[in-house]
């Protein structure tokens, strides 16, 4: 007896540490999201999620995602990578706005370097046949007009009128203004999908290392997802839930549980053979959702719910 209320306050001491104001926030890669914590999930909100890490403080992970979700403006320096661009220089240029370590170890695993192009060298194509400016319209042609022979049908043919001079329409001075939506985010996993290289972190510490060592480095993280949660029936609910030995109502949403396990990374969950793994429970009439999973399924999972939610 003793035990069990023991465990009940250690349980509501837990919680209200969890969700203090303050404490939890929104987690997402909307460029559009507010970065003010909320206490609990709420309709039309994103829902509120916390990462289980006893070395990662939530204002450094609140910092880690702003910078990875900010746009990268054209021109900066920083980010100016290329093919000539190695594992080092990357890490040099997020250096100095986050900490982020390479995981040497993993790379040597499969045979690669923090010194390493992300692009590897390309070997030379001999015999190039050049491009011939009637098929290929994007090749080297003259810059002022591709000559051709088609006559338009809105008016009528003109004999012996000769070839028209149609106008390139990539090479015309008209004015398009150019969306930006790189964030830095997508430019580092562009570069580092090129090596099968990801993002994680491990004991607190974000890490460019393998996919493979990634899914040793699985994160828990705990979502509120109280708002999509199923309409308990009545005839339950008078029943009422079976409670375990923490206090905590059994709870499982197998249809909310099956969309994420088939949408995001589904090779990945344990179901499939994966590492991956999740569990849902009730506390205190608010319904949670834990996984374990890598960094990057987290966001993903994250955006999705989201998007469940009619988050902005």
């Amino acid at each position: 007896m003793l035990r069990q209320v023991f465990s009940r306050l250690c349980l509501a001491l837990l919680l209200a540490v969890a969700y203090a104001p303050g404490i939890c926030a929104q987690h997402g890669f909307d460029q559009g999201a507010s970065l003010a914590p909320q206490r609990l999930s709420q309709p039309n909100r994103p829902i509120v999620s916390r990462l289980v890490d006893p070395f990662l403080t939530t204002q450094h992970e609140r910092e880690l995602k702003t910078f990875l979700r900010s746009p990268v403006q054209s021109g900066e320096r920083d980010f100016a990578w290329d093919a000539s661009t190695t594992l080092i220089d990357i890490q040099r240029a997020l250096a100095t706005h986050v900490e982020i370590q390479i995981d040497h170890r993993a790379l040597d695993e499969i045979g690669l370097s923090a010194s390493d192009r992300v692009f590897p060298a390309l070997s030379p194509q001999l015999n190039r046949s050049v491009p011939d400016a009637l098929i290929d319209p994007f090749a080297n042609g003259p810059d002022s007009a591709l000559q051709s022979t088609s006559v338009s049908t809105s008016a009528a043919p003109v004999p012996d009128a000769g070839p028209r001079v149609v106008r390139q329409w990539w090479k015309t001075d008209a004015t398009v203004q150019r969306i930006n939506s790189a964030t830095v985010a997508s430019r580092l996993f562009y570069f580092l999908d090129q090596l099968d290289l990801t993002l994680a972190i491990r004991m607190g510490q974000p890490l460019i290392t393998t996919v493979d060592r990634a899914d040793e480095c699985l994160c828990t993280c705990v979502y509120d997802v109280t708002p999509l949660a199923a309409v308990q029936p009545a005839a339950q609910r008078q029943m009422g839930r079976p409670i375990d030995h923490l206090g905590a109502a059994s709870y499982r949403d197998d249809g909310l549980i099956t969309l994420i396990e088939y949408t995001i990374d589904p090779e990945t969950w344990e179901s499939m053979g994966g590492p991956s793994t999740n569990q849902m429970f009730s506390c205190n009439d608010r319904h949670l959702m834990v996984f374990s999973a890598k960094l990057t399924t987290h966001w993903k999972i994250q955006a999705l719910l989201d998007r469940l939610n009619n988050a902005p």
